[in-house]
């Protein structure tokens, strides 16, 4: 099993996605532009060659002693250079009457059959090799995987030019191949240098997104992780905004997430007071702030007195029903800046700061009027509820969280007996 630390990072697989996304854009932006450029200058060269077979054929027809007269390569405007490999000249009915060039006549430079009068095939690509030609229909592939390529052109002989020594004004054809000398060189060279481009170009990329994937997606990430961790082991603190609106909604979801957790961590899920987990962190705190202030700071242990019989008799969901009644009169009670929390059963306890040994008993006097004449209806009955306080004030009882607790609950206990016969007291 794959451990976490071996795992890679979420910006490392947006990386290579995202560079695999761009390099597959970009070769095939890359080979669509080749494409087009090769097929431009296949375009040209054709073009290129058929002027230069009509002035081949017009430099044959006006030469004064009918030898071999060819023009010279000239460069074209795709950079290609066309030459002229043979003339050769047809009769009206196809017959060859003459060649000129390097290819043999029996060969290379037969005569095509005639189709309703015209050659066919009159114009078309070739393959030229040491034999003659083969006509091939060129594309850029062709181009790019290389060869010698070129062009049959058959044109309307021309009239010679007036005072011209040479062939006399007849009708018929002048066969003219073309070779196009360095079309297949300049696309594999075109071909090179846009794959190299396109890598540099990927390298650029991949470099850029991996920079900002480590700056936007990676850092923010490591810094939300690691504010997570600290509320996970409770320390109370919030998400930093990072700007960003996702995740600005991240960080307040978690936020949310984490003031959830922890009130339902430090609240009794039936009463809703604090519960005795929050107890543990809040009186410490409480009676450290009664210390630093010279104030005192009196501690109220308190137990419900006739909760079995209302369980045993009426159930315990009448003694939810109680214990939640109990905690309204608690909340209701309590003074300002005091806390209440249930520590479990039917037990609760109540803090109020800057509070006197005197002014607690009084306020113990009223919770315990207040339950008495307060009934709780329960489906069956409505009942009346009492209740055993004890009370501890910082400092006379106790300097520390444990012995206010201790000495509280001792004096609840010993309050306890002389009451219990209140228990299931009905409501009038």
């Amino acid at each position: 099993m794959i451990g976490i630390g071996a795992r890679r990072s979420l910006a490392f697989h947006l990386w290579v996605r995202l560079t695999a996304v761009s390099a597959a854009f970009t070769f095939l932006a890359v080979g669509v532009f080749v494409w087009l450029e090769i097929s431009d200058s296949l375009d040209t060269a054709r073009e290129q060659s058929a002027a230069q077979a009509f002035a081949a054929a017009s430099a044959q027809v006006n030469s004064a002693n009918g030898s071999s007269i060819l023009p010279q390569d000239r460069p074209n405007g795709a950079g290609e250079t066309l030459g002229v490999v043979g003339v050769q000249f047809l009769d009206i009915d196809g017959s060859v009457t003459r060649s000129v060039g390097v290819l043999e006549e029996a060969s290379a430079l037969a005569p095509e059959a005639l189709i309703d009068g015209s050659l066919a095939a009159r114009n078309h690509d070739i393959r030229l090799s040491d034999g003659g030609f083969q006509p091939e229909s060129i594309g850029p592939l062709d181009l790019l995987v290389g060869g010698d390529f070129g062009a049959v052109h058959v044109v309307n002989r021309p009239r010679p030019r007036d005072g011209a020594i040479g062939e006399p004004p007849q009708p018929g054809f002048v066969r003219v191949v073309m070779r196009y000398d360095d079309i297949a060189a300049n696309a594999q060279t075109l071909l090179l240098r846009s794959v190299m481009l396109a890598g540099g170009i990927l390298a650029v990329a991949a470099a850029t997104i991996w920079v900002l994937l480590n700056h936007f997606v990676a850092r923010p990430l490591r810094v939300y992780n690691a504010t997570a961790r600290s509320i996970a082991s409770g320390e109370v603190t919030r998400m930093p905004d990072l700007g960003t609106h996702e995740f600005a909604e991240l960080g307040q979801t978690i936020d949310d997430m984490a003031t959830a957790l922890r009130h339902q961590a430090s609240t009794d899920a039936l009463t809703g007071l604090y519960n005795v987990r929050d107890l543990r962190t809040r009186l410490p705190a409480l009676l450290s702030e009664a210390a630093n202030a010279g104030q005192p700071l009196t501690v109220l242990v308190c137990d419900l007195d006739n909760m079995k019989p209302i369980n045993d008799t009426y159930g315990h969901h009448a003694g939810d029903v109680v214990l939640q009644a109990v905690a309204d009169i608690l909340r209701t009670w309590v003074p300002n800046g005091g806390v209440c929390w249930r520590t479990g059963g039917d037990e609760f306890v109540a803090v109020m700061p800057d509070t006197s040994p005197e002014t607690s008993g009084r306020l113990a006097i009223e919770l315990r009027e207040a339950l008495r004449t307060t009934g709780i209806d329960l489906p069956e009955n409505t009942v009346k509820i009492s209740m055993s306080i004890g009370t501890a004030t910082y400092p006379e009882d106790g300097e520390t969280v444990d012995a206010l607790l201790t000495a509280a609950d001792s004096r609840m206990y010993e309050s306890k007996p002389g009451r219990q016969t209140t228990a299931l007291a009905p409501a009038v």
